[in-house]
């Protein structure tokens, strides 16, 4: 074996090794994959709005040129937006059509399976959203259990909740980029929003809304809103 091939070998086990030793000493101080990975998967969906943006002048969900313009985009499989400048209930699902389409997303609904959570995306303005006190003032990444926001959304225990929180925001329930959110099982139990991520019980019933903050289109568009 030659000397390069011997170095390029034992450089990839240590990266291999290092890796694994990152992640079992983060799972073993109570972290789990959602919090490894949660916080790249919404950038990576963030860089992608950004640059559908910038080819297009719309959102991905609401371009609505795409049978025209975006290659992958047909007749049955993917439909037109409406072009009014937000991501409406009924594009939710064109989102990810759109961004697929646009060779800007490989992975359906982000690379986020069902099993762990899944991303919809969402928009809400001077208005709360759904299950928080909150007021939205934009488009939002729901990162819940199903595909619609409702009463069997939540599922993740309060704790996990507010590390995934602290790791990618500023740890408050209700400010920031990263929002807390619970049914009315586990605001009967929390009643405030600082007691949202300090339950100590195993009761699953938080999800999370995630900002999206692709400038490009952010300060454009609050007009229109």
């Amino acid at each position: 074996m030659k000397k390069n091939t011997k170095k390029v070998l034992i450089f990839s086990l240590l990266l291999i090794t290092t890796v694994c030793a990152y992640l079992t000493f983060n799972i073993f101080n109570g972290l789990t994959l959602i919090d490894v990975n949660l916080g790249l998967k919404a950038k990576s969906i963030d860089a992608s709005i950004s640059q559908f943006y910038e080819r297009y002048n719309y959102l991905p969900g609401d371009f609505p040129n795409a049978q025209k313009e975006l290659l992958d985009c047909f007749e049955g499989q993917c439909r037109n937006g409406n072009g009014n400048s937000k991501i409406d209930e009924d594009e939710a699902s064109l989102f990810w059509q759109h961004l697929k389409a646009a060779n800007l997303l490989d992975e359906p609904r982000g690379g986020i399976s069902p099993s762990v959570g899944t991303f919809v995306p969402v928009f809400y303005y001077k208005e709360k959203l759904p299950f928080t006190e909150f007021i939205g003032n934009g488009h939002y990444l729901a990162f819940i259990s199903n595909s619609k926001i409702d009463e069997s959304s939540g599922f993740l225990e309060g704790k996990l909740a507010s590390r995934i929180d602290r790791k990618n925001d500023d740890g408050l329930a209700f400010s920031g980029r990263v929002i807390g959110a619970g049914n009315e099982f586990c605001f009967t139990k929390n009643m405030h929003n600082e007691r949202l991520y300090k339950d100590d019980s195993e009761d699953k019933c938080v999800f999370l809304y995630i900002k999206i903050v692709a400038k490009q289109y952010e300060s454009a568009l609050k007009e229109s809103w």
